[in-house]
């Protein structure tokens, strides 16, 4: 597998930066990255909320947690929270702020972890990080191997060829994902979007300039008229 290049990227990435901008979109500022991770947490707590997850105590391993955002977001939540992440600066700035989360430093695909350790793993804006499709595999294969009910995954699920490349994305079709989990016994049962207009490749300057008022605007379409169309989508998978 070719990937020692890509975990050295993140690496850097988190010795280099501090804050949200370590984890966000590199070209959104401080206050355009708490927006776009704030609707995210709004549409996942309301799911959390509708399958009855909350405050009860369940393990979850939060897989490729950065600097801890959701970890936190979990923790608060009621949860028992594993941490994992490539980069060891991302898991001591956890250690430093969240004492009672366990942290693990290690590739998601590695994780020397038993079968059905946990009630849910959550994996958020890593995997298309994941340029090698072997590696992507095992990790798929990894997370069907140590959840016990749930995956829960955001990203952008399209079976359109992405217009957009960068040198550390590699875009898989939700064909690839639903084929794949499917034949390791998962099976989506809910799915929601978590950004209509902001966040996209021809709104993202827009987004940059107007953070706040995207915002609200998503906001009011995810929430107030139930909108159903977009890539970006959080999806919860129930092991079959």
């Amino acid at each position: 597998m070719k990937s020692i290049d890509d975990h050295e990227y993140w690496k850097k990435r988190h010795s280099e930066n501090k804050g949200i901008i370590s984890v966000g979109h590199h070209r959104y500022s401080q206050k355009a990255n708490y927006y776009n991770y704030l609707i995210v947490q709004q549409v996942y707590d309301s799911l959390l909320e509708k399958l009855e997850l909350k405050n009860k105590n369940l393990k979850v391993l939060d897989a490729g947690c950065g600097i801890g955002i959701f970890s936190k977001f979990l923790k608060e939540r009621g949860f028992g929270v594993t941490a994992v992440d490539i980069s060891q600066d991302a898991i001591d700035c956890i250690k430093k702020g969240m004492k009672d989360i366990d942290t693990i430093c290690s590739p998601l695909y590695q994780l020397n972890l038993p079968k059905n350790s946990f009630d849910v793993v959550h994996c958020f804006d890593v995997l298309y990080h994941i340029l090698d499709d072997e590696e992507w595999e095992k990790t798929l294969e990894k997370f069907a191997l140590v959840s016990k009910r749930y995956i829960i995954l955001h990203e952008r699920f399209s079976n359109k060829k992405e217009i957009y490349t960068s040198p550390h994305v590699n875009f898989r079709g939700y064909s690839d994902y639903k084929d794949r989990l499917g034949d390791l016994g998962f099976k989506e049962i809910l799915s929601k979007p978590t950004h209509v207009v902001g966040n996209g490749l021809y709104s993202g300057f827009i987004t940059r300039l107007f953070p706040k008022i995207i915002y609200g605007i998503d906001h009011y379409l995810i929430f107030r008229l139930d909108a159903n169309f977009n890539r970006s989508l959080i999806k919860v998978l129930e092991k079959e």
